[in-house]
């Protein structure tokens, strides 16, 4: 399943992979939080283990422009 989260990214504690987290199926669209860890298989190495779900490194905020 695709899901949809931009600038989001999955990444394995242990060994380091990192993929976009839209294709592991995650929907994020407006989160408050930077991180999230959870329990999850690594696509990578296919161990089973704590992943974090943080934003992209590259993310940078840009504001939508002022209605007029």
């Amino acid at each position: 399943m695709k899901g949809y989260a931009p600038d989001w990214r999955v990444r394995h504690r242990k060994c380091g992979e990192s993929v976009d987290a839209a294709s592991r199926g995650h929907v994020r669209v407006t989160a408050r939080s930077l991180k999230k860890f959870y329990l999850g298989r690594c696509g990578a190495c296919g161990e089973f283990g704590w992943l974090i779900l943080e934003r992209d490194p590259n993310w940078r905020f840009t504001p939508d422009p002022p209605d007029r």
